[in-house]
């Protein structure tokens, strides 16, 4: 599990900024106050990760997330590099910092200037084993990343975005895909959904009408390049074109999928879980979320602004379905100066909050008071 991450002047956290993590964590506030850019950090990372397993550069643009150029991730008040350190529950090799430097020749490329492990450095500039590291402008070499511990916290991760993808009644086939990604946007879903079979998909309908009380899912093969979907809102029909179905169907099927297909000891990001669903749906959803991350360990992180996500999560503590301590909520502010900072909020065994900052779960005393 990541157990803490410090960002410092990656982009909007100029100063050091760091939240502490659990199990499962739901990260809340006003807009434009670093959530994304905090899940991204890590994103980032994960997605620099090669199929080898290695960690050569930072891929800027990649399989989760298209930044831009090491400028675009840069803190624009200063002219020093990005640093992004993390620690991990694991025994050894388990505190992991980055210093990333605009590579030299690739843009949309970050390079290394720094990776260091429990303060060993990986990246050392060549000759200094002969003594001469002094050299100025001496060539760097980075040592082997494969087998570093905290580094391998960030092998299985998967991402479902804010920008999910709406009804679609027809989906171009695709049989390259060799991995359980359904893609940020649950764009490559019923491909996987044809290739998985009709056990899986009865396994998705199942889930998927529990928290929307009714669903019919199919995929069906129309013998041309294209693969369509069927949805209703109710059980075992013939069911209708997805664009005929409430968008809260389409919205929720990557979430769903993704937790079904996610390996154990996952990392999971999702981006506003409760779009296009009723209050009931949303607290359903997860629910969901936290059995799928106690059966197969799955650490969350999931950014909302919703009450009845954040309460959910407090009642299943309160009922004993959760560990105090596997759960945190982090509230993201903006100070009148600008800086961009962090309060972690605690839940205690009754689902009572350790803090309520300003503008945190408010919204609706202040509009009953204006009605009072």
């Amino acid at each position: 599990m990541i157990t803490k991450v410090t960002l410092q002047r990656f982009k909007c956290f100029e100063k050091p900024e760091t939240v502490l993590l659990s199990k499962i964590n739901l990260f809340a506030g006003c807009n434009g106050r670093g959530k994304s850019s905090f899940l991204q950090a890590l994103l980032l990372i994960a997605q620099s990760i090669d199929t080898e397993k290695r960690l050569n550069h930072i891929q800027i643009n990649g399989k989760f997330i298209e930044l831009g150029t090491f400028e675009d991730i840069k803190n624009i008040k200063t002219k020093a590099k990005p640093t992004i350190t993390f620690c991990t529950d694991d025994k050894a090799e388990n505190i992991i910092t980055l210093k990333i430097a605009p590579h030299d020749k690739k843009p949309q490329w970050g390079q290394l200037f720094e990776l260091n492990i429990n303060d060993k450095k990986l990246v050392e500039k060549i000759g200094s084993a002969t003594g001469n590291e002094n050299v100025k402008n001496a060539p760097t070499a980075l040592g082997a990343t494969s087998t570093v511990a905290g580094l391998a916290q960030l092998h299985n991760v998967y991402y479902i975005s804010a920008d999910r993808k709406g009804p679609t009644d027809f989906y171009k086939k695709n049989d390259n895909r060799e991995d359980n990604h359904i893609g940020v946007h649950g764009e490559e879903l019923i491909n996987l959904l044809a290739h998985k079979g009709d056990g899986f998909v009865k396994e998705l309908a199942k889930h998927t009408s529990m928290i929307l009380s009714g669903a019919t899912i199919a995929v069906k093969d129309i013998g041309t390049d294209y693969i369509k979907l069927i949805l209703d809102s109710s059980n075992d029909t013939q069911g209708f074109r997805p664009s005929n179905v409430g968008f809260g169907y389409s919205y929720i099927l990557p979430i769903i999928a993704t937790l079904l297909f996610a390996e154990n000891s996952s990392k999971v990001f999702i981006e506003n879980p409760e779009a296009h669903l009723h209050p009931g749906a949303q607290s359903r959803l997860m629910n969901f979320m936290i059995e799928q991350s106690k059966i197969k360990n799955i650490q969350l992180f999931i950014e909302t602004h919703s009450d009845h996500v954040i309460n959910c999560l407090r009642i299943a503590i309160a009922h004993k379905k959760l560990q105090r301590n596997d759960a945190g909520i982090i509230y993201f502010s903006k100070s009148e100066d600008n800086k961009i900072t962090t309060t972690r909020i605690n839940i205690d065994s009754q689902g009572n909050l350790s803090d309520y900052p300003e503008g945190f779960m408010d919204e609706w005393g202040l509009q009953m008071s204006q009605l009072v």
